[in-house]
């Protein structure tokens, strides 16, 4: 959906990507929430990050626009929590192929099935 490639992915727990986001956050920290690292330096961190992400792909602007209410942005990140808490549980009741190994390590190729990002 990224049609304008405005997006880059990039797997936190490979080494040379993860140097990156350090000292700022740890391991933890990214296994967490999603992080968004944006042109001008600056981060953005789970429900906002999601935001961002939206608002970068022409079909989703919209809902990333409505994320950014005042009223969404106050009860947002606290649902956003709760899913990323549970997001392997969600999965499973979704009936969604299961993204993720045991030990946490995620497979974006199963995650999100497509062309492969540039």
């Amino acid at each position: 959906m990224d049609t304008e490639h405005a997006l880059r992915l990039v797997d936190y727990q490979d080494p040379a990507v993860a140097i990156t986001a350090l000292p700022r956050f740890t391991y933890s920290d990214l296994d967490r929430e999603m992080h968004a690292y944006m042109s001008d330096g600056t981060w953005r961190i789970g429900y906002f990050a999601w935001a961002t992400v939206l608002r970068r792909l022409p079909p989703w602007r919209w809902v990333g626009a409505l994320m950014e209410l005042p009223f969404l942005t106050d009860v947002g990140p606290k649902a956003y929590r709760w899913i990323a808490n549970r997001r392997i549980l969600i999965s499973k009741l979704l009936g969604l192929p299961e993204p993720c190994a045991a030990g946490g390590a995620c497979d974006l190729k199963a995650a999100a099935p497509g062309p492969k990002p540039p």
